[in-house]
């Protein structure tokens, strides 16, 4: 008499390691999209970061408004008001229930998940100016705020 088919120590030793496979195929899975999310808060923060930059450093630098000659922080707004000598006067604000940059009327709108802190601006001396905004994510270990520093000589 022929047996067909497979015995029971078979069949479990095949769904063992059918499942072995199937854990490390999600383990993968999971690490990679893990590595594509990362990626992507990182892209974006790093643009926003640049964009903020830009725009902050381009009124800095500007002729037409001349040098900062003073910097008052309006503490129910958390903004700085920063005044050039042309008289224009230009605020940088954050929001951080809303996790926002605000610099004028632009709104910057960070990454969800992304922690911004309050801005800091000091000088050090009569012409140097500094201005930090921190922003950062849990899941990373680094700091991706603004940091610009505006030196005359």
């Amino acid at each position: 008499m022929k047996n067909k088919g497979f015995t029971l120590v078979e069949i479990i030793v095949s769904f063992a390691l059918t499942m072995i496979v199937v854990l490390f195929l999600f383990q993968l899975v999971i690490t990679l999209k893990n590595v594509y999310t990362n990626n992507f808060v990182v892209s974006n923060l790093i643009l926003k970061q640049a964009n903020i930059s830009k725009m902050i450093n381009n009124d800095l630098l500007s002729p037409n408004l001349g040098n900062v000659s003073d910097f008052t922080y309006d503490q129910v707004n958390k903004c700085y008001n920063i005044l050039f000598g042309s008289g224009i006067m230009h605020s940088i604000c954050t929001d951080t229930i809303n996790n926002k940059v605000i610099y004028d009327n632009y709104e910057f709108d960070l990454v969800k998940g992304s922690k911004v802190g309050n801005i800091s601006v000091e000088r050090k001396n009569t012409s140097d100016l500094y201005i930090h905004i921190p922003i950062s994510y849990p899941d990373l270990d680094k700091d991706y705020g603004i940091k610009i520093a505006l030196v005359n000589n």
